[in-house]
């Protein structure tokens, strides 16, 4: 007989060989969610199947070109190397077979399309035949070399094909970059720049006191090499961020400037994000002011205010708000500037969100944001303010998204009227899901998975009077195609002289009257706020007084009281 102890002893080993052996047969993948775990095996197990079959057809293909005879003509008629070409079919077929995806993670990705994607939902598993054809168009097979790189592979190719063209993923290599980006500054040389048809980058702006500014770094130079390096063989995306980088430590680049090659060292710096631009208008009734926006971003209201005020008190009565080649960004952003400019209680939405199965409408930017206190603080301003001027918008079909709901919210209120051309029709929003908080909404899992980031479309938006227009763009008030002239030029390099969209713009608005900027400050900094202050430090300074006043007759009262007089006190009159 085994003692007790002895039994629990046993008991213990027991489980504790049972769950060793669990663990060593659980595929790599496999997380703390069950269901997850389950349909990652299934998406495992899909893949595999799908990029067996890629690679047998290859085979099958290279086979038959050997025993035809077949030659292939290139896409300029000339004989294509077949002993190479079958070699290549044979070597992606071989690497068809070595692929392996991480599928926890992708289990992770297609449980969030089948709960929040606004589109027609597909599963990863019913598309694996195609992500392997999507493989061979697209990528460079002989670079995904590993786990991550051919999961990474996958998530794009699922975005792709099950319609999702705005969505996008940032695995945790990528994820750094997603958050400066999403942040008011970076570190750099101060530049803002436009990939060319060479592959070179051409210099639109130069901020203000920055390293390119003060290096002598002109808008017109065109980057032709970064630390020595050809700028268009390394690549935009590689190059723009080898140009970035530490606060505080050097980078060279070469420009040209006409003929001539000139080569700067910067210090790199922590720089502000700049996607307001103004000025007063030379042309027109030299009353109007230009605002130009580039994108809604983390820093584009308070750019925004300082673009307004200074224009006011310049002498602006009239307003051109430039969103030709905005491409959008955050929602926050683009209802805080509208708060700012619209009047306020209308009664009349800002804003419709259609999710799958629910639609949310806010009046306001206060209503979206409400409970979150570092945006209420950052966007304190945008309440209780209007912009009561003759105002005109300019759009083109480089407008999308954040641009588009700014555009038809100021022509819907009736505040502006739109010049230009039909928009991009981006009515599509996004929604990012970190993967390490996914656990957390979900309710049943690890706290932490990864640093990495799944954007997808879960809403489409409109405004009270303009239905959704995905697809279909924003029509202006007033159409306008820019002329040959200026449809030649850069969109940046466009002046008073030769944009005729902004003329029109210009022409309409000195028609009308505007009035004369009013500046307005809150309660506490007014001077109604000083005045009434005064009042009541001098009521409170006159209540004192009297005070005093009521205080010193008293005690003269009981001092004469006391040394008076008082009588034998026999007799009494009453």
């Amino acid at each position: 007989m085994l003692s007790k102890r002895k039994k629990h002893f046993l008991s213990f080993a027991v489980i504790l060989l049972v769950l060793l052996t669990v663990l060593s047969c659980a595929p790599a993948y496999a997380g703390s969610n069950p269901e997850l775990n389950q349909r990652a095996e299934t998406i495992t197990a899909s893949l595999e199947a799908a990029f067996e079959a890629k690679a047998d057809a290859l085979d099958a293909l290279a086979l038959s070109y050997e025993e035809n005879g077949t030659v292939l003509e290139d896409e300029n008629g000339a004989p294509v190397d077949m002993t190479a070409h079958v070699a290549s079919l044979r070597a992606n077929a071989l690497l068809f077979r070595s692929y392996a995806a991480n599928g926890y993670e992708l289990a992770i990705v297609e449980d969030l399309y089948e709960d929040v994607y606004v589109g027609t939902y597909a599963s990863l598993s019913s598309l694996a035949e195609e992500i392997a054809d999507f493989f061979a168009d697209v990528f460079y097979l002989d670079r995904l070399t590993d786990e991550g790189k051919v999961t990474d592979a996958v998530i794009y190719s699922y975005q792709r094909l099950v319609g999702d063209k705005y969505a996008s993923y940032y695995n945790e290599e990528t994820f750094a970059e997603y958050q400066a980006d999403d942040a008011a500054e970076y570190n750099g040389i101060g530049v803002t720049v436009t990939l060319l048809d060479s592959g070179y980058a051409e210099i639109l702006s130069v901020t203000p006191d920055s390293p390119a500014e003060r290096a002598g770094i002109e808008p017109g130079d065109i980057i032709v090499s970064v630390n020595g390096e050809d700028f268009a063989l390394i690549g935009y995306s590689a190059a723009i961020n080898r140009i970035r980088g530490e606060s505080g430590t050097d980078v060279s680049i070469t420009v040209r400037r006409g003929e001539t090659d000139l080569s700067f060292t910067m210090t790199r710096e922590k720089l502000t994000e700049y996607t307001v631009d103004y000025k007063m208008l030379s042309s027109g009734d030299g009353k109007i002011g230009y605002i130009r926006i580039s994108q809604f971003d983390v820093g584009t209201f308070g750019q925004f205010k300082t673009a307004y005020e200074a224009l006011g008190k310049a002498g602006a009565e009239k307003f051109v708000f430039d969103v030709r080649n905005n491409p959008g960004g955050r929602l926050d952003s683009v209802l805080a500037v509208l708060e700012y400019i619209l009047p306020d209680d209308t009664g009349i939405p800002l804003l419709h969100m259609e999710f799958k199965g629910e639609t949310e409408t806010y009046y306001s930017l206060f209503e979206y944001i409400e409970g979150v206190d570092d945006l209420e603080k950052q966007y304190r301003d945008a309440k209780n303010h209007e912009i009561n001027a003759p105002i005109a918008v300019l759009c083109n079909e480089f407008t999308a998204s954040a641009g588009e709901l700014f555009t038809s919210c100021l022509t819907d209120f009736g505040v502006a009227e739109s010049y230009g051309t039909v928009t991009y029709g981006k009515g599509t929003g996004q929604t990012g899901y970190y993967m390490t908080d996914y656990y957390a909404y979900d309710g049943a899992g690890m706290s932490v998975y990864k640093a990495a980031l799944v954007n997808v479309s879960t809403f489409r938006f409109y405004t009270h009077k303009t239905p959704n227009h995905e697809g279909v763009g924003i029509t202006p008030t007033h159409t306008v195609e820019l002329s040959e002239e200026a449809a030649e030029l850069n969109f940046y390099k466009l002046t008073e002289e030769n944009d005729n969209q902004l003329a029109a713009a210009v022409t309409a608005l000195s028609a009308k009257e505007g009035e004369p900027y009013v500046e307005k400050v809150g309660f506490f900094e007014s001077d109604a706020f000083l005045w009434m202050l005064f009042g009541i430090l001098a009521a409170a300074l006159l209540a004192l007084c009297v005070l005093l006043v009521l205080l010193l007759n008293r005690k003269k009262n009981e001092r004469d009281f006391f040394t008076e007089p008082q009588g034998d006190g026999s007799d009494t009159d009453l």
